[in-house]
């Protein structure tokens, strides 16, 4: 069982997805005419410091994965490894209302959407037994230690007030979660003996996934909530403008099918190749895990955050085209360090405009941003990225891309 749940970790690591959130406009004019709007707005992003899109590209469309790219991969891994992805899908429908707070310039909006988020840490030699095997590491020990994981996907849906003048808001949000797993390796080694007739296996750790890890969409695993906030404020008239947002405070109740696995426990087993273990002619399929390894599985509901978010934000208007923005993001994954970022936005004219921008942190280093919007009479589009270079690269280490259309329904005054 323990090799399975490792396995499971390892897997973890191509998970590409997570929350998403709405691009910020770097100024908000009076409202000169009532409208209604609908949004779309889809996300994806990966990033890690060691694992190559090549890797990633292979594993989840197909494809033959060459061992010097792998040597070449782990080469550049120290003891702590990071990758992290998140993606979503969502639209949002908000319609300006006078009664709200007594103000024209308030509107109400409903949203609905999908997301998803993965992470994991891990050390080098789990990234060498999972793709490598232990051929060139008889007679070692693998040091596999400190190993932790998280995927979540989920649905929601949610109730919000936005000024439309500032762009600050507020909403409640309703979340079904579909699938749910987490891991946390606290001890893992394995020695294989020279001749490959021997290996031993220490192991310390826990795993928890839910009854649906592949379930339907919509299937319910847990059932929890999130707050979510903006707040911007003006330093200068029409000149700088500052955005403190907030999104995913809150927490989730998983059912009581979620399963809790904890192992700890020193296995030797005789006669296996530990390359076997990953092959399709598994030597290990005849011998009872459970009997053989000391481990608890227990079925019960488990509480578990959802993943926050936190950006800062400054917006200066240099002039009425261009604009320059620095931020700072959070997100509050294992290991997943302040995100800080320079951008500028240039609007060649009044309907159409770019950005361009750098941003080091998060679970990697310097990455270029890049994004264009076109505005029509009642409709917008924006499409961007948050790693230009590594979505032409395979060797690069991350991809990236949003897009958002919204339409106007314009209404008498």
């Amino acid at each position: 069982m323990v090799l399975r749940f490792n396995l499971l970790i390892l897997l973890s690591f191509v998970v590409s997805f997570g929350i998403g959130q709405n691009s910020l406009e770097f100024s908000h004019e009076p409202i000169t005419e009532r409208y209604s709007v609908l949004e779309l707005n889809v996300e994806a992003d990966y990033f890690s410091e060691a694992i190559q899109n090549s890797l990633i590209s292979n594993l989840a469309f197909g494809g033959a994965i060459d061992r010097a790219s792998l040597v070449d991969m782990e080469s550049s891994m120290n003891g702590e490894n990071t990758f992290g992805g998140w993606a979503s899908a969502g639209i949002r429908y908000r319609a300006l209302s006078d009664s709200i707070g007594f103000k024209s310039s308030n509107s109400l909006f409903l949203e609905f959407g999908t997301a998803r988020y993965g992470y994991a840490t891990f050390p080098k030699d789990i990234f060498h037994l999972g793709f490598i095997g232990n051929a060139d590491k008889l007679g070692e020990t693998l040091q596999m230690s400190h190993a932790s994981a998280e995927y979540m996907n989920y649905q929601y849906a949610g109730l919000g007030i936005m000024n439309e003048s500032t762009g600050s808001y507020f909403s409640f949000n309703l979340i079904n979660v579909q699938s749910y797993f987490s891991s946390e390796v606290e001890e893992f080694t394995l020695f294989t003996a020279e001749d490959a007739s021997e290996l031993e296996l220490t192991y310390s750790g826990s795993v928890t996934m839910n009854d649906t890890l592949r379930g339907d969409f919509l299937s319910n695993s847990g059932t929890g909530f999130t707050l979510n906030g903006r707040y911007n404020f003006k330093v200068r008239e029409n000149k700088d403008l500052v955005s403190l947002e907030l999104r995913n405070l809150g927490a989730a109740i998983l059912n009581d099918r979620t399963r809790s696995l904890k192992a700890d426990s020193t296995w030797n087993f005789s006669g296996v190749n530990i390359d076997d273990v990953f092959s399709s002619d598994n030597p290990l399929s005849s011998i009872t895990l459970q009997d053989s390894l000391a481990y608890s599985d227990d079925q019960k509901a488990k509480n578990v955050l959802m993943p926050l978010d936190i950006n800062a934000a400054y917006f200066h208007r240099i002039n009425k085209s261009d604009h320059f923005g620095f931020s700072v993001r959070k997100r509050f994954f294992t290991d997943h360090r302040a995100e800080i970022g320079v951008n500028y936005l240039h609007n060649e004219t009044n309907r159409i405009g770019y950005n361009v921008g750098l941003s080091y942190g998060g679970y990697g280093r310097l990455r270029m941003n890049a994004g264009a919007h076109l505005s029509l009479e009642n409709w917008k589009f924006y499409i961007s990225t948050r790693n230009l270079v590594g979505a032409f690269l395979e060797s690069g280490s991350g991809r990236s891309a949003s897009f958002g259309i919204a339409r106007k329904f314009r209404t008498a005054s």
